[in-house]
């Protein structure tokens, strides 16, 4: 199984890296960063580089594509490029993913269904319904931000864990 990450300049790191690390420990499964050009990359804290090993235009086949999220993604909005590849890629997929704000970039290339939104809402109605996503009721016990971002990450990793059940491995 060939995955395909993209990353870019000023990603939210844990988008990428939460995935990446279910996916890459898959027995035969080929996990790779692509970039818009191949090279580094700053997350968006500036703190983290990570390296795209493939360009867009190195990068012609994938049985998963994943888009992270990040304040960097806006200018992918309008990058014809990357949306073409996007759309490219896509036709070939299993599956074409994002996290978090990485579907503002697969909306930008024409490629959100009605059907996939149903996933991101599928894996946060438990939580809801719990009470966890809705910080102000856990206030008392832990800050609202670290509860957020805690759901979010296992949200994130929940996501990748139903990629390898659905297309196999796990």
């Amino acid at each position: 199984m060939q995955v395909a990450i993209l990353i870019f300049e000023k990603l939210t790191a844990l988008d990428a890296i939460g995935p990446y690390e279910v996916l890459r420990s898959v027995p035969g499964w080929e996990v790779k960063f692509v970039g818009p050009e191949k090279g580094p990359i700053r997350t968006d804290s500036g703190a983290l580089g990570l390296s795209a090993d493939f360009g867009i235009d190195e990068a012609g086949e994938a049985d998963i594509v994943l888009v992270p999220g990040g304040e960097g993604n806006r200018p992918l909005l309008n990058d014809e490029a990357v949306l073409s590849w996007l759309r490219r890629i896509d036709e070939g997929t299993k599956w074409t993913t994002s996290v978090c704000t990485g579907s503002l970039v697969l909306g930008a290339a024409g490629l959100l269904a009605q059907d996939g939104l149903w996933l991101l809402v599928g894996l946060m109605l438990p939580a809801l319904a719990a009470g966890v996503l809705l910080g102000h009721r856990l206030h008392s016990v832990v800050p609202a931000g670290a509860v957020v971002r805690a759901v979010y990450a296992v949200l994130l990793l929940a996501g990748a864990s139903l990629l390898l059940r659905v297309w196999g491995g796990a």
